[in-house]
Protein backbone atom coordinates (compact mmCIF):
# COMPACT_ATOMS: atom_id res chain seq x y z
CA UNK A 1 0.00 0.00 0.00
CA UNK A 2 1.50 3.60 -0.80
CA UNK A 3 2.18 5.76 1.88
CA UNK A 4 0.59 8.43 3.00
CA UNK A 5 2.99 10.84 3.06
CA UNK A 6 4.60 10.20 -0.16
CA UNK A 7 1.42 10.72 -1.90
CA UNK A 8 1.29 14.44 -0.67
CA UNK A 9 3.91 14.80 -3.65
CA UNK A 10 1.65 14.46 -5.86
CA UNK A 11 0.68 17.27 -7.74
CA UNK A 12 4.12 18.59 -7.40
CA UNK A 13 6.15 19.88 -10.40
CA UNK A 14 9.50 18.90 -10.45
CA UNK A 15 12.75 18.78 -11.88
CA UNK A 16 14.16 15.24 -12.78
CA UNK A 17 18.24 15.22 -13.88
CA UNK A 18 19.04 11.83 -15.09
CA UNK A 19 22.14 9.48 -16.13
CA UNK A 20 21.38 10.61 -19.60
CA UNK A 21 22.52 14.35 -19.18
CA UNK A 22 18.90 15.92 -19.71
CA UNK A 23 16.44 17.21 -17.30
CA UNK A 24 12.53 16.13 -16.94
CA UNK A 25 10.42 18.57 -15.85
CA UNK A 26 6.74 17.77 -15.35
CA UNK A 27 3.99 17.99 -12.22
CA UNK A 28 3.75 14.37 -10.02
CA UNK A 29 0.83 12.42 -10.96
CA UNK A 30 1.58 8.88 -9.93
CA UNK A 31 4.11 6.81 -7.73
CA UNK A 32 4.58 3.17 -7.56
CA UNK A 33 7.12 2.15 -5.01
CA UNK A 34 6.61 -1.93 -5.74
CA UNK A 35 8.53 -1.09 -9.29
CA UNK A 36 10.41 1.83 -7.82
CA UNK A 37 8.43 4.47 -11.06
CA UNK A 38 7.28 7.55 -10.86
CA UNK A 39 4.99 9.40 -13.47
CA UNK A 40 4.92 12.83 -14.55
CA UNK A 41 2.53 14.56 -16.70
CA UNK A 42 2.88 17.95 -18.75
CA UNK A 43 6.21 16.85 -18.90
CA UNK A 44 9.20 18.67 -21.29
CA UNK A 45 12.36 16.84 -21.49
CA UNK A 46 15.14 19.27 -21.66
CA UNK A 47 18.64 18.47 -23.42
CA UNK A 48 22.49 20.60 -22.85
CA UNK A 49 21.91 22.26 -26.10
CA UNK A 50 18.94 24.01 -25.68
CA UNK A 51 16.79 21.66 -26.85
CA UNK A 52 13.30 20.13 -25.49
CA UNK A 53 10.60 17.05 -25.74
CA UNK A 54 7.25 17.48 -24.82
CA UNK A 55 5.53 14.76 -23.48
CA UNK A 56 1.89 14.48 -22.06
CA UNK A 57 2.77 11.61 -19.77
CA UNK A 58 5.95 9.97 -18.69
CA UNK A 59 7.51 7.45 -16.56
CA UNK A 60 11.11 7.32 -15.53
CA UNK A 61 12.87 4.82 -13.01
CA UNK A 62 14.79 5.64 -10.22
CA UNK A 63 17.76 3.95 -11.96
CA UNK A 64 18.09 7.04 -13.80
CA UNK A 65 17.50 9.34 -11.51
CA UNK A 66 20.71 11.50 -10.21
CA UNK A 67 18.99 14.45 -8.73
CA UNK A 68 15.48 15.78 -8.11
CA UNK A 69 14.34 19.51 -7.63
CA UNK A 70 10.90 21.22 -6.21
CA UNK A 71 9.99 23.94 -8.41
CA UNK A 72 6.66 24.40 -7.35
CA UNK A 73 4.04 22.91 -4.99
CA UNK A 74 0.63 21.77 -5.33
CA UNK A 75 -1.80 24.45 -5.25
CA UNK A 76 -4.28 24.74 -1.98
CA UNK A 77 -7.89 25.44 -2.43
CA UNK A 78 -9.49 26.08 0.23
CA UNK A 79 -12.94 25.66 1.32
CA UNK A 80 -14.24 27.83 3.05
CA UNK A 81 -16.92 30.47 1.31
CA UNK A 82 -15.68 34.45 1.16
CA UNK A 83 -17.88 36.15 3.00
CA UNK A 84 -19.96 38.91 1.66
CA UNK A 85 -18.90 42.35 2.09
CA UNK A 86 -22.71 43.68 2.15
CA UNK A 87 -24.20 44.17 5.79
CA UNK A 88 -27.81 45.45 7.02
CA UNK A 89 -28.28 48.79 9.06
CA UNK A 90 -31.64 48.25 10.53
CA UNK A 91 -33.27 45.30 8.98
CA UNK A 92 -32.30 46.99 6.08
CA UNK A 93 -29.64 46.32 3.15
CA UNK A 94 -27.00 48.63 2.63
CA UNK A 95 -26.59 48.50 -1.37
CA UNK A 96 -27.12 51.77 -3.72
CA UNK A 97 -30.37 51.44 -4.94
CA UNK A 98 -30.57 51.57 -8.91
CA UNK A 99 -31.30 54.45 -10.12
CA UNK A 100 -34.26 54.64 -12.92
CA UNK A 101 -32.30 57.65 -14.93
CA UNK A 102 -28.81 55.47 -14.21
CA UNK A 103 -27.46 59.01 -12.63
CA UNK A 104 -26.30 59.24 -8.66
CA UNK A 105 -27.81 62.70 -6.58
CA UNK A 106 -25.04 64.15 -4.61
CA UNK A 107 -26.69 62.91 -1.40
CA UNK A 108 -25.65 59.01 -2.96
CA UNK A 109 -22.72 60.11 -3.99
CA UNK A 110 -21.39 60.77 -0.47
CA UNK A 111 -23.03 58.13 1.29
CA UNK A 112 -21.28 56.04 -1.06
CA UNK A 113 -17.77 57.28 -0.59
CA UNK A 114 -18.28 57.47 3.25
CA UNK A 115 -19.16 53.61 2.99
CA UNK A 116 -16.07 52.71 0.97
CA UNK A 117 -12.67 51.06 2.42
CA UNK A 118 -10.34 53.21 4.67
CA UNK A 119 -7.20 53.11 2.80
CA UNK A 120 -5.62 53.48 6.20
CA UNK A 121 -6.91 50.23 7.57
CA UNK A 122 -5.68 48.08 4.28
CA UNK A 123 -2.96 46.25 5.39
CA UNK A 124 -0.10 45.71 3.28
CA UNK A 125 2.31 42.29 3.00
CA UNK A 126 6.11 42.61 2.70
CA UNK A 127 7.75 41.08 -0.76
CA UNK A 128 7.89 37.58 -0.54
CA UNK A 129 11.34 36.98 -0.67
CA UNK A 130 12.10 33.11 -2.94
CA UNK A 131 15.48 32.85 -2.41
CA UNK A 132 15.77 33.36 1.69
CA UNK A 133 12.67 30.50 1.42
CA UNK A 134 14.57 28.42 -1.29
CA UNK A 135 17.31 28.25 1.16
CA UNK A 136 14.91 26.75 3.86
CA UNK A 137 13.70 24.05 1.76
CA UNK A 138 15.94 20.70 2.73
CA UNK A 139 15.70 18.92 -1.22
CA UNK A 140 17.95 16.20 -0.46
CA UNK A 141 15.77 15.51 3.05
CA UNK A 142 12.63 15.22 1.27
CA UNK A 143 14.52 12.76 -1.67
CA UNK A 144 15.67 10.42 1.20
CA UNK A 145 12.30 10.14 2.77
CA UNK A 146 10.95 9.97 -0.23
CA UNK A 147 13.00 6.70 -0.56
CA UNK A 148 12.48 5.72 3.16
CA UNK A 149 8.66 5.50 2.60
CA UNK A 150 9.16 3.64 -0.86
CA UNK A 151 11.13 1.02 1.29
CA UNK A 152 8.66 0.67 4.03
CA UNK A 153 5.84 0.36 1.39
CA UNK A 154 7.03 -2.67 -0.09
CA UNK A 155 5.80 -5.69 1.11
CA UNK A 156 7.66 -8.88 3.49
CA UNK A 157 9.86 -10.71 0.94
CA UNK A 158 10.69 -8.03 -2.01
CA UNK A 159 14.33 -6.85 -1.45
CA UNK A 160 14.86 -2.81 -1.50
CA UNK A 161 17.27 -1.76 -3.86
CA UNK A 162 20.98 -0.74 -3.02
CA UNK A 163 21.06 2.90 -2.50
CA UNK A 164 24.53 2.53 -3.53
CA UNK A 165 23.98 1.02 -6.85
CA UNK A 166 24.60 2.83 -9.76
CA UNK A 167 22.32 3.27 -13.27
CA UNK A 168 24.72 0.45 -14.85
CA UNK A 169 25.58 -1.85 -11.52
CA UNK A 170 23.47 -4.90 -10.80
CA UNK A 171 21.33 -4.19 -13.54
CA UNK A 172 20.43 -7.93 -14.34
CA UNK A 173 19.42 -8.98 -10.78
CA UNK A 174 17.46 -5.80 -10.05
CA UNK A 175 15.32 -5.53 -13.55
CA UNK A 176 11.73 -7.76 -13.13
CA UNK A 177 11.41 -10.04 -15.16
CA UNK A 178 8.47 -9.09 -16.75
CA UNK A 179 10.25 -6.12 -18.39
CA UNK A 180 12.75 -8.89 -20.53
CA UNK A 181 10.04 -9.35 -23.31
CA UNK A 182 13.10 -9.46 -26.14
CA UNK A 183 15.52 -12.13 -26.30
CA UNK A 184 18.52 -12.92 -28.68
CA UNK A 185 20.99 -16.01 -29.79
CA UNK A 186 23.81 -15.72 -27.02
CA UNK A 187 26.33 -15.91 -29.32
CA UNK A 188 24.80 -12.63 -30.85
CA UNK A 189 24.27 -11.33 -27.84
CA UNK A 190 26.09 -8.23 -25.63
CA UNK A 191 25.07 -4.84 -24.67
CA UNK A 192 21.78 -4.09 -23.24
CA UNK A 193 19.28 -0.93 -23.45
CA UNK A 194 16.39 -0.42 -21.82
CA UNK A 195 13.59 2.12 -22.41
CA UNK A 196 12.36 5.06 -19.82
CA UNK A 197 9.51 2.86 -18.10
CA UNK A 198 12.19 -0.23 -18.07
CA UNK A 199 11.65 -2.01 -20.87
CA UNK A 200 15.20 -4.37 -21.85
CA UNK A 201 16.27 -3.74 -25.31
CA UNK A 202 19.26 -5.71 -25.92
CA UNK A 203 22.04 -5.14 -28.69
CA UNK A 204 22.77 -7.58 -31.79
CA UNK A 205 25.69 -8.04 -33.83
CA UNK A 206 26.16 -6.62 -37.71
CA UNK A 207 25.94 -10.11 -38.86
CA UNK A 208 22.71 -11.05 -36.96
CA UNK A 209 21.12 -7.35 -38.09
CA UNK A 210 22.09 -8.43 -42.31
CA UNK A 211 20.27 -11.69 -41.31
CA UNK A 212 17.04 -9.76 -39.92
CA UNK A 213 16.91 -7.52 -43.17
CA UNK A 214 17.23 -10.21 -45.54
CA UNK A 215 14.87 -12.80 -43.81
CA UNK A 216 12.59 -9.67 -43.72
CA UNK A 217 12.71 -9.16 -47.65
CA UNK A 218 12.26 -12.57 -48.28
CA UNK A 219 9.42 -13.19 -46.15
CA UNK A 220 7.65 -9.98 -48.59
CA UNK A 221 8.69 -6.97 -47.42
CA UNK A 222 10.42 -5.13 -49.42
CA UNK A 223 13.54 -3.23 -49.22
CA UNK A 224 11.76 0.17 -50.62
CA UNK A 225 9.55 -0.59 -47.65
CA UNK A 226 11.77 -0.52 -44.63
CA UNK A 227 13.81 2.40 -46.13
CA UNK A 228 10.52 4.55 -46.04
CA UNK A 229 9.77 3.39 -42.84
CA UNK A 230 13.01 4.11 -41.62
CA UNK A 231 13.12 7.57 -43.72
CA UNK A 232 10.37 8.32 -42.11
CA UNK A 233 11.08 8.17 -38.87
CA UNK A 234 14.31 9.93 -38.76
CA UNK A 235 12.54 12.74 -40.77
CA UNK A 236 10.07 13.03 -37.66
CA UNK A 237 12.83 13.20 -35.39
CA UNK A 238 14.70 15.96 -37.29
CA UNK A 239 12.46 18.55 -37.73
CA UNK A 240 12.04 18.43 -34.09
CA UNK A 241 16.17 18.61 -33.69
CA UNK A 242 15.70 22.03 -35.66
CA UNK A 243 13.16 23.59 -34.10
CA UNK A 244 9.98 22.47 -35.12
CA UNK A 245 7.30 24.64 -36.11
CA UNK A 246 8.77 27.45 -34.98
CA UNK A 247 11.41 27.37 -37.82
CA UNK A 248 9.48 25.40 -40.46
CA UNK A 249 6.80 27.71 -40.98
CA UNK A 250 5.49 29.52 -44.27
CA UNK A 251 5.85 32.36 -42.71
CA UNK A 252 9.66 32.32 -41.32
CA UNK A 253 11.39 31.33 -44.76
CA UNK A 254 14.01 33.32 -44.01
CA UNK A 255 14.95 30.96 -41.13
CA UNK A 256 14.46 27.48 -42.90
CA UNK A 257 17.43 25.43 -41.20
CA UNK A 258 19.74 23.94 -43.68
CA UNK A 259 20.82 20.04 -42.73
CA UNK A 260 23.63 18.48 -44.81
CA UNK A 261 23.33 14.27 -46.02
CA UNK A 262 26.08 12.32 -45.86
CA UNK A 263 25.20 9.19 -47.80
CA UNK A 264 26.95 6.18 -49.23
CA UNK A 265 25.68 3.60 -51.55
CA UNK A 266 24.24 0.91 -49.25
CA UNK A 267 21.28 0.33 -47.11
CA UNK A 268 22.06 3.55 -44.31
CA UNK A 269 22.77 5.66 -47.38
CA UNK A 270 19.10 4.66 -48.69
CA UNK A 271 18.00 5.36 -46.03
CA UNK A 272 19.22 8.73 -45.18
CA UNK A 273 18.57 9.63 -49.25
CA UNK A 274 14.75 8.81 -48.16
CA UNK A 275 15.11 10.92 -45.15
CA UNK A 276 16.40 13.66 -47.09
CA UNK A 277 14.00 13.80 -50.34
CA UNK A 278 10.50 13.99 -46.59
CA UNK A 279 12.71 16.73 -45.37
CA UNK A 280 12.57 18.83 -48.61
CA UNK A 281 8.44 18.05 -49.13
CA UNK A 282 8.60 20.05 -45.42
CA UNK A 283 10.37 22.77 -46.99
CA UNK A 284 13.47 22.17 -45.30
CA UNK A 285 16.60 23.10 -47.53
CA UNK A 286 19.15 20.03 -48.04
CA UNK A 287 21.91 19.32 -49.12
CA UNK A 288 22.62 15.78 -50.24
CA UNK A 289 26.46 14.30 -50.44
CA UNK A 290 26.89 11.39 -52.64
CA UNK A 291 30.14 10.22 -53.39
CA UNK A 292 29.59 7.03 -55.12
CA UNK A 293 26.24 6.77 -57.77
CA UNK A 294 25.41 3.15 -58.12
CA UNK A 295 22.29 1.16 -59.19
CA UNK A 296 21.05 0.22 -55.57
CA UNK A 297 20.33 3.79 -54.76
CA UNK A 298 19.01 5.28 -58.12
CA UNK A 299 15.34 4.84 -57.10
CA UNK A 300 15.97 6.65 -54.75
CA UNK A 301 18.12 9.50 -56.15
CA UNK A 302 15.62 9.83 -58.53
CA UNK A 303 12.71 10.03 -55.84
CA UNK A 304 15.02 12.85 -54.21
CA UNK A 305 15.51 14.86 -57.40
CA UNK A 306 11.81 15.28 -58.49
CA UNK A 307 11.41 16.87 -54.84
CA UNK A 308 13.92 19.66 -55.89
CA UNK A 309 16.51 18.38 -53.40
CA UNK A 310 20.32 19.24 -54.26
CA UNK A 311 23.01 17.01 -55.01
CA UNK A 312 26.57 17.10 -54.95
CA UNK A 313 29.32 14.10 -55.73
CA UNK A 314 33.09 16.28 -54.37
CA UNK A 315 33.61 16.76 -50.77
CA UNK A 316 35.06 20.46 -51.89
CA UNK A 317 31.19 20.93 -52.81
CA UNK A 318 30.31 20.63 -49.31
CA UNK A 319 28.85 24.23 -47.55
CA UNK A 320 31.77 26.22 -45.98
CA UNK A 321 29.36 27.62 -43.09
CA UNK A 322 28.38 26.68 -40.10
CA UNK A 323 24.62 23.97 -41.36
CA UNK A 324 22.27 23.23 -38.87
CA UNK A 325 22.14 19.36 -38.79
CA UNK A 326 24.68 17.00 -40.44
CA UNK A 327 22.96 13.42 -41.28
CA UNK A 328 25.33 10.32 -41.23
CA UNK A 329 25.14 7.24 -43.07
CA UNK A 330 28.85 7.45 -44.61
CA UNK A 331 29.17 3.63 -43.79
CA UNK A 332 27.09 0.68 -44.00
CA UNK A 333 26.41 -2.69 -43.02
CA UNK A 334 27.31 -3.44 -47.04
CA UNK A 335 30.31 -1.26 -47.20
CA UNK A 336 33.10 -2.29 -48.92
CA UNK A 337 36.52 -0.73 -46.88
CA UNK A 338 38.15 -0.35 -50.26
CA UNK A 339 35.80 2.17 -51.89
CA UNK A 340 36.46 4.72 -48.87
CA UNK A 341 38.64 7.36 -50.84
CA UNK A 342 36.46 10.35 -49.92
CA UNK A 343 35.77 8.90 -46.61
CA UNK A 344 38.43 10.91 -44.70
CA UNK A 345 37.70 14.13 -46.21
CA UNK A 346 33.93 13.83 -45.58
CA UNK A 347 35.13 13.35 -41.78
CA UNK A 348 37.36 16.22 -41.65
CA UNK A 349 34.30 18.63 -42.93
CA UNK A 350 31.97 17.05 -40.61
CA UNK A 351 34.09 17.08 -37.30
CA UNK A 352 35.59 20.80 -38.51
CA UNK A 353 31.76 22.25 -39.75
CA UNK A 354 30.85 22.27 -35.92
CA UNK A 355 27.42 21.23 -36.63
CA UNK A 356 25.55 18.45 -34.48
CA UNK A 357 25.34 15.15 -36.16
CA UNK A 358 22.52 12.93 -36.17
CA UNK A 359 23.56 8.84 -37.21
CA UNK A 360 22.05 6.36 -38.84
CA UNK A 361 22.36 2.86 -37.28
CA UNK A 362 26.44 3.83 -37.78
CA UNK A 363 28.97 1.01 -38.44
CA UNK A 364 32.36 1.77 -36.93
CA UNK A 365 34.78 1.63 -39.68
CA UNK A 366 38.22 -0.76 -38.44
CA UNK A 367 40.92 1.81 -39.46
CA UNK A 368 42.96 4.96 -38.29
CA UNK A 369 40.20 7.33 -39.14
CA UNK A 370 38.79 9.71 -36.57
CA UNK A 371 34.81 8.91 -35.91
CA UNK A 372 32.95 11.94 -36.39
CA UNK A 373 31.34 13.41 -32.90
CA UNK A 374 28.01 11.93 -33.63
CA UNK A 375 25.55 13.79 -30.93
CA UNK A 376 22.10 11.54 -31.56
CA UNK A 377 22.19 7.88 -33.16
CA UNK A 378 18.75 6.27 -34.70
CA UNK A 379 19.06 2.61 -34.80
CA UNK A 380 16.75 0.47 -36.72
CA UNK A 381 14.67 -2.21 -35.24
CA UNK A 382 17.42 -3.21 -32.41
CA UNK A 383 20.04 -1.86 -31.49
CA UNK A 384 23.99 -2.56 -32.58
CA UNK A 385 26.69 -3.90 -29.89
CA UNK A 386 28.84 -1.11 -31.57
CA UNK A 387 27.06 2.17 -31.03
CA UNK A 388 28.69 5.17 -30.10
CA UNK A 389 28.98 5.86 -26.38
CA UNK A 390 28.76 9.45 -26.33
CA UNK A 391 25.80 9.63 -28.42
CA UNK A 392 21.91 9.66 -27.26
CA UNK A 393 20.50 6.68 -28.68
CA UNK A 394 17.14 6.78 -30.63
CA UNK A 395 15.51 3.13 -31.86
CA UNK A 396 12.96 3.50 -35.07
CA UNK A 397 9.98 0.80 -35.73
CA UNK A 398 10.88 -0.11 -39.19
CA UNK A 399 7.75 -2.10 -39.37
CA UNK A 400 9.24 -5.37 -39.31
CA UNK A 401 6.75 -8.48 -37.37
CA UNK A 402 7.54 -10.03 -34.99
CA UNK A 403 7.31 -13.88 -36.41
CA UNK A 404 9.86 -12.34 -38.95
CA UNK A 405 12.40 -11.64 -35.17
CA UNK A 406 11.66 -15.00 -34.58
CA UNK A 407 12.41 -16.80 -37.78
CA UNK A 408 16.33 -15.67 -36.53
CA UNK A 409 15.90 -16.86 -33.20
CA UNK A 410 14.85 -13.47 -31.34
CA UNK A 411 11.66 -13.73 -28.93
CA UNK A 412 10.20 -9.90 -29.69
CA UNK A 413 7.43 -7.87 -28.18
CA UNK A 414 7.65 -4.27 -29.51
CA UNK A 415 8.57 -1.71 -27.01
CA UNK A 416 7.00 1.44 -29.15
CA UNK A 417 3.62 1.42 -27.71
CA UNK A 418 2.27 4.72 -29.31
CA UNK A 419 5.26 5.62 -30.88
CA UNK A 420 7.87 5.03 -33.67
CA UNK A 421 10.29 6.04 -32.76
CA UNK A 422 11.33 6.00 -28.68
CA UNK A 423 14.96 7.02 -26.51
CA UNK A 424 16.83 3.89 -25.33
CA UNK A 425 19.78 3.78 -22.64
CA UNK A 426 22.38 2.23 -21.72
CA UNK A 427 22.42 -0.13 -18.97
Amino acid sequence: MEDKNANSFIGFYISLSCSNNSVYEGEVSHIDFSKQLITLIHAHQLFPDGTSLKFPRITLTRNHIQNLKILREKIKVTDEPKQSKCFEMNGQNNKIPRDSNKNFSLYKKEKLKSQSLNLDQVELYPDFDFEKNLAKFDKRAVYEQMIQNSEESLPNGIPSYDKKMKCQENILESQPLSLRHIKVPLEHAGKEYSTEDGFIVPAITQALKKKLFAEAVNAGLTIQQIIENAGICVCQMTLQLVGGSLRINPNNNHQRPLIVVLAGSHTQGMQAICTARHLVNHTVKVVLYLPEKTPNIKSQLDLFLKSGGKVIHSYKDLPTKPVDLVIDAMVGLESNSKNFDWLPYAISWANQNKAPLLAIDPCLVQSSLEAPDIKWTMAMGLPMINLPKSSRIFLADVGIPKGIFADVGIQYISPFKDKFYIPIYEC
